[in-house]
């Protein structure tokens, strides 16, 4: 076979391999930027406050049905680019809700736990995601006793936007939840948002 058609199977071989892997596999180092400044890689980390909305559905449980609604008073990290490479990284390390409301009934309180909450930032075409894998919050009613759920939540970031919805458990006592965490932040510099 002439040396053109081997670099032609070749070629057509390692695109067959790139298409079969895990889009994992596939994924791309993201990088977290203020305005449309790169934050410097290796740098001291930058912090990060913001506020927001959470949204709780109790799916099973003693609690199945509660649905809880609070404000994001405040949140507080830090975020970075790891040095020589590396995807972004970053660190909340307090989250603090208020004027929660609930349904049915009107006495439930929302507690984030288990801090710091550490995510990487993973690029998996087309969307550049913010994963955080250990998100852990306690919800408390009236009627109901208290339930920890915890789990990993994954969203992009756009314009210092993160809109964190799915799924977290207490696997212990069989209880599942629907969560929606939406989170605006705001860092020294210019919004804040990741690219490649």
């Amino acid at each position: 076979m002439s040396t053109s058609r081997w670099v032609s199977v070749a070629a057509v071989l390692s695109a067959f391999a790139f298409a079969a892997m895990p889009a994992a596999a596939q994924a791309v180092n993201s990088h977290w930027y203020t305005g449309a400044k790169e934050l410097k890689r290796g740098a001291k980390p930058t912090a990060v406050k913001g506020h927001g909305k959470l949204s709780i559905q109790m799916l099973s449980g003693p609690q199945a049905g509660q649905g809880v609604a609070c404000e994001v008073k405040s949140l507080k990290g830090d975020v970075w680019n790891p040095a020589p490479k590396g995807a972004g990284k970053d660190s909340l390390t307090g989250i603090a809700f208020a004027k929660c409301k609930s349904t049915p009934t009107n006495s439930c309180k929302v507690t984030a736990l288990a801090f710091p909450w550490e995510s990487v930032l993973v690029r998996e075409y087309p969307e550049e995601l913010d994963l955080f894998e250990a998100i852990t919050l306690e919800v408390s009613c009236s009627a109901g006793g208290s339930t920890v759920l915890a789990g990993s939540l994954e969203a992009p970031v756009v314009g210092g936007t993160i809109d964190l919805v799915g799924s977290l458990e207490n696997n212990e006592h069989t209880v599942g939840a629907e969560v929606e965490l939406l989170l605006h932040l705001k860092a020294k510099g210019g919004t804040l948002h990741t690219g490649p």
